[in-house]
């Protein structure tokens, strides 16, 4: 909800009306791409209250915040990692399709698409952690 006004002195102010966007809350989650085969990496973004955004599963790629636009668009902002330098990066992605269960994303000529997380993704997700922090055994 957002309030812009001036509380009285007592701190207390009445809203005349509330609006919530539907778009937001059906924004909110753990999304995974799953276009080319990416769905197995587990990578992916994580749209959390108050503008926060996460990466999920990339290190060079970490994402900071995020904002449903007044024209509908996402914007999605903070930077990546490449040859030992920081980019900052932001750009406002249109939203082609948002179902409970898929979210598709563009921005010129890219296209993303994205599922909510299920529970074989985060078992997956876990399984690849697991094997990746596992010390190897060495042979005799």
């Amino acid at each position: 909800v957002l309030y812009r006004g001036k509380l009285d002195e007592a701190g207390e102010n009445r809203a005349l009306r509330v609006e919530v966007d539907p778009t937001y809350y059906s924004l909110l989650g753990r999304w995974i791409e799953v276009d080319d085969g990416s769905r197995e990496y587990g990578m992916g973004i994580e749209l959390l209250p108050d503008g926060k955004l996460l990466s999920i599963g990339m290190q060079t790629m970490l994402f900071k915040s995020w904002e449903l636009t007044e024209e509908g668009g996402l914007w999605l902002a903070g930077h990546m990692l490449s040859n030992g330098q920081t980019v900052a990066i932001g750009d406002e992605w249109r939203i082609v399709d948002l179902t409970p269960t898929e979210m598709i994303l563009s921005l010129g000529e890219l296209t993303l698409y994205f599922s909510r997380e299920t529970e074989a993704d985060v078992e997956a997700r876990l399984a690849r952690e697991a094997a990746a922090t596992k010390p190897e055994r060495k042979k005799r």
